[in-house]
């Protein structure tokens, strides 16, 4: 199984943005290359609100001031994100239930990004308000909203 998703990721050497710090990121970076993912390594961080601007995000609930600066992160199964998630970091997902903002409070995410155009339940919207969780949102597929989120980051 293992075998068939390296396969797939060499094949396709995604281009994987990590925000991080300066003493991890050649750590992170020689375990994407050896994943066969491109990295892309940066340690600038981007606010929410900066970032919902430069991609044409729109804001969903919170105030979007948290600094964004533990990379950026992709899954949507919530056992996984919460083991993984790095904690200041831009969780792109499609879930957009109140379990979503408990992952994100539990992971200490800066903003969660939902992509695909999914809605953020009423419940979710105001346990998020309550907690100071910053979700944005927007149409474009999850892969796409990561780019943006990169290129925003001013990354090739």
């Amino acid at each position: 199984m293992f075998e068939a998703i390296f396969e797939s990721v060499r094949r396709k050497s995604p281009l994987v943005l990590s925000v991080t710090n300066y003493v991890t990121a050649n750590d992170c970076a020689n375990l994407l290359l050896a994943c066969g993912a491109s990295p892309v390594m940066t340690d600038e961080p981007e606010d929410a609100v900066e970032l919902a601007a430069a991609c044409g995000f729109t804001l969903a609930c919170g105030t979007g001031e948290r600094e964004i600066e533990g990379g950026i992160y992709c899954c949507d199964l919530l056992s996984i994100v919460m083991g993984r998630a790095p904690a200041d970091g831009l969780w792109v997902t499609v879930m957009g239930n109140l379990n979503s903002i408990a992952v994100a409070v539990l992971t200490d995410s800066a903003c969660i990004l939902l992509a695909e155009g999914m809605a953020l339940d009423e419940d979710a919207r105001l346990r998020g308000e309550q907690q100071d969780v910053t979700v944005l949102k927007t149409p474009l597929p999850v892969y796409e909203a990561a780019r943006a989120a990169a290129k925003a980051l001013g990354l090739p």
